[in-house]
Formats: structure tokens, sequence, C-alpha cells
């Protein structure tokens, strides 16, 4: 389970109601679609099924929430803050 906190990048406040998006290179993601609570939060499980978990194999999560007031981002793959999993 992974836990994200969007803030406001003027503010740096909370944001709730803000949809993240996110991309791997495997595996699935639940609950969906992942909109931040009260306190700017929101929890997802990544699973990854044995075959993607090949010794040596890296697995990647890239993540983005739109700033205020926009209703798209862009995520990155090789962001250098995407999360890794090496197996």
């Amino acid at each position: 389970t992974i836990t994200f906190e969007v803030t406001d990048p003027d503010t740096q406040q909370p944001l709730a109601g803000a949809l993240i998006t996110l991309q791997v290179t495997a595996g699935s993601f639940s609950p969906l679609p992942l909109v931040t609570g009260s306190n700017g939060r929101a929890a997802v499980t990544w699973s990854l099924v044995p075959a993607n978990q090949t010794a040596g194999t890296v697995q990647v999560l890239a993540f983005c929430a739109p700033p205020p007031g926009k209703s798209f981002c862009r995520t990155r793959l090789d962001d250098p803050d995407a999360i890794r999993i090496q197996f």
C-alpha cells in the first residue's frame, strides 16, 4: 500500500478531492479512481503478480495530480520521483 499526499503548490495546504493519476510498467491498483480525502491523502494498493517479480526486474510507478484549476497532468516513468521496486 502506498499513501500519496497532495498539497496546493501555492499554499502548501492539503488538497481534498484531488484526482491522482497513476502509470505503471506492470500490475494493477485498488481502489480506482484514486481521490484524496479531506486531509489531502489517498492510499492505493499496487499489486504485482509473481511473473512481474522476476529477480533483477525493476517495476516503476509514476504519479501526478493536476494542480488546482487544471484537469490533467503528465506521468513519466523516467521521473526521478517515480517509485521503483527492484526484485
